[in-house]
């Protein structure tokens, strides 16, 4: 009866190395495209509090790196940033800046073709907002 046993040992480890790096970078590199893709275009806060009150839409729009909040006329640029484990958004270089926090690093928590949540834990606290696909 033959052995077949893997003997793992620093020399078979040091050969590895590569090709784990290798799809590292195309598994993250994929992913950063994914996200990319989509979250392109125009997005409706949801906004529980004034769900009845058309003038109170807030969009945020995404279009190759610019970002803009229509209905305050807010500019900047965005980012997507990707590990292992989460996706981030980064928001910066807003004009005029709104001081509400909307600028910094927010935790993709979800984002397919129809919604999006996102969380910024800044100062101790945590900001959620929820999104909604216009097109």
């Amino acid at each position: 009866m033959m052995d077949f046993t893997f003997n793992l040992t620093m020399k078979n480890l040091k050969k590895l190395l590569p090709l784990v790096v290798i799809l590292i970078a195309i598994t993250t590199s994929s992913c950063k495209k994914q996200m990319l893709d989509r979250i392109h275009g125009k997005w409706k806060l949801v906004d529980i509090a004034h769900m009845d009150d058309p003038r109170a839409d807030v969009y945020w729009e995404f279009d190759n790196s610019s970002f803009t909040i229509s209905n305050s006329n807010v500019t900047g640029e965005y980012v997507i940033q990707t590990n292992f484990n989460n996706s981030y958004l980064v928001i910066s270089k807003l004009n005029p800046d709104p001081k509400d926090n909307t600028a910094g690093k927010w935790n993709i928590v979800n984002l397919n073709k129809q919604t999006m949540t996102i969380i910024n834990k800044t100062g101790g606290g945590q900001k959620t907002r929820e999104f909604e696909k216009v097109d």
